[in-house]
């Protein structure tokens, strides 16, 4: 059921800053003891450069504020082998800094693809954010991702329900989810995620996702059925583009008549790749009338 996949939709997940400097710290806490410059480059952004002074001035044997500061802008230039090491032992996580550390080690576990325990602990660090904050989102997306990747199928759709303070979010996490399904030919898992897909944009993506599910598991007759029904309520160039998969699966079946006029159709409809596909197959039947 579950495939393995890169997230690539740019909405996905909002990446929430985690290198951003609490006030308590900017504002010294007894016993702080690092530089204004260490400071200084982590708000910069500078997080190498930070990350070399926090080391020398020793903040890894240092308090857990200074712990999680170092951890901070070895996060920064996604340094996460040295994140795991910082902070993979410490007991604190949880209580400092609203337990910013487990996002952080989240984050660096999901880049060793030790995706159970980053859904974990996402989903630890998201009953400590703010009801609906940007972190606490940022983590439940986060989540979801890596459930999915850890083949935990019971918990994937309980955590896009968990999602439920933000459609756009809970959307693109399910249109990631419902392509990979489709691509696998995943039916049932494409039919379970569509309905989390209420944003417009969203949902504009996975249009003939179904019908491309049956198509992936070389059902013919289901796609066609499904392609059908997109024919109906599809227009422009979208139209065109069922047309021309009709066309080609009538061409499958044997039915020359009806795949000349559909790919006819979607040749003069569709655009790109699919009025080429129309183009091929009809020169393949000797319609030189393009």
């Amino acid at each position: 059921m579950i495939a393995r996949f890169t997230f690539t939709a740019a909405a996905l997940v909002v990446t929430w800053n985690v290198t951003f400097i609490p006030e308590s710290t900017s504002g010294r806490e007894p016993g702080f003891s690092l530089s204004d410059s260490a400071i200084a480059e982590l708000e910069a952004g500078r997080f190498w450069h930070a990350a070399r002074i926090l080391r020398s001035e020793e903040a890894q044997k240092g308090t857990s504020t200074e712990v999680l500061l170092l951890a901070r802008a070895e996060a920064g230039w996604e340094n996460w082998q040295a994140v795991i090491e910082l902070l993979n032992e410490a007991d604190w996580l949880g209580t400092e800094d609203g337990g910013a550390g487990l996002y952080l080690l989240g984050r660096a576990l999901e880049h060793e693809e030790q995706w159970a325990e980053a859904a974990r602990l996402y989903g630890l660090f998201a009953t400590l954010a703010e009801g609906r904050s940007l972190q606490r989102t940022s983590a439940l997306a986060r989540r979801v991702q890596t459930l999915w990747l850890a083949g935990d199928s019971t918990e994937v759709l309980r955590a896009l329900g968990a999602l439920n303070g933000s459609s756009v979010m809970r959307s693109w996490a399910a249109v990631e989810l419902a392509l990979v399904s489709s691509e696998a030919g995943e039916v049932a898992w494409v039919q379970l995620l569509l309905p989390q897909i209420t944003d417009r944009l969203a949902a504009d993506v996975v249009w003939r996702a179904e019908a491309d599910a049956y198509l992936n598991t070389a059902d013919s007759a289901a796609a066609a059925i499904e392609f059908r029904s997109l024919l109906g309520s599809s227009d422009g160039a979208r139209r065109g583009s069922v047309a021309v998969e009709l066309g080609l699966l009538s061409l499958s079946a044997g039915d020359t008549a009806s795949a000349i006029s559909l790919l006819d159709r979607g040749f003069e409809e569709s655009n790109s790749f699919a009025r080429s596909r129309a183009a091929a197959a009809l020169l393949d039947l000797g319609d030189t009338d393009l």
